[in-house]
């Protein structure tokens, strides 16, 4: 059986650099958008975030928001093993719609910081 191929304008393709992996190349699209969301939404340094959903889109997101300067990202999703991954990053607290009410969560952690909302 020989390699699967696919016929794609050359405009449109890009090889990786050898030192990418596919699984890192994968991201490269979900991390543009996360990147172009938090361009849209101007934050600032300091700023609280809630991202809605903890798929690779959401994490992306949450990632870049702390990279443009937010001190808290808040993720929310019904999938707990989402939210583990999540999880692993540190100043993302992930929020379980299952059994949690966004609001509360978001209020209680800020309002604990000396902030109000």
């Amino acid at each position: 059986m020989s390699d699967p191929l696919c016929v794609h304008p050359a405009a449109y393709t890009f090889r990786l650099p050898d030192q990418v992996s596919f699984a890192e190349g994968a991201m490269v699209e979900p991390l543009a958008v996360g990147v172009h969301a938090c361009v849209k939404a101007r934050l600032q340094p300091g700023d609280v975030c809630l991202v809605t959903g903890a798929g690779p889109i959401g994490i992306m997101t949450a990632l870049a928001a702390l990279a443009s300067g937010a001190s808290q990202v808040f993720i929310s999703d019904y999938s707990a093993p989402k939210l583990a991954i999540a999880n692993a990053y540190r100043n993302i607290v992930p929020i379980n719609l299952a059994n949690e009410k966004p609001s509360e969560i978001v209020s209680a952690i800020v309002a604990r910081a000396g902030a109000w909302m």
